[in-house]
């Protein structure tokens, strides 16, 4: 912002930074940032905070002993909204690489190809 004290000048500013602030916010482990990437990072806290929800619906049905979620990379770009669909699958690549992911697919339907995650240490 500037000096400047002129409330119509101060309101177009005030305006302007408003237009970059959503009001949603996203964390991520600072350990995989480093060690795998940013983008690695962030979508694991997408994918983990599915878990963590999926875990507490009282219908949970558990595949191999484990929760899983499940969404296209596409939904995932579009929740996050600022990594693309090959951002978002390189992420996922490198995260089912190191381990810290599981990738299958449960999909009744065997034209789906949507992947299902999880994490591969879980409290039973």
């Amino acid at each position: 912002m500037s000096n400047n004290n002129n409330p119509s000048d101060l309101a177009q500013e005030e305006k302007k930074l408003s237009e970059f602030i959503s009001g949603n916010s996203h964390s991520f482990d600072t350990g995989i940032a480093s060690s795998i990437g940013l983008h690695a990072a962030i979508v694991y806290n997408h994918i983990f905070y599915w878990l963590k929800y999926n875990a507490y619906k009282p219908d949970i049905e558990k595949i191999q002993d484990k929760v899983w979620m499940y969404e296209s990379n596409k939904k995932i770009s579009e929740f996050l909204g600022y990594l693309s669909e090959d951002e978002v699958n390189r992420a996922l690549k490198k995260l089912v690489e190191s381990g810290l992911l599981l990738k299958d697919n449960f999909n009744k339907n065997k034209f789906d190809r949507t992947y299902w995650y999880t994490i591969p240490d879980q409290e039973k």
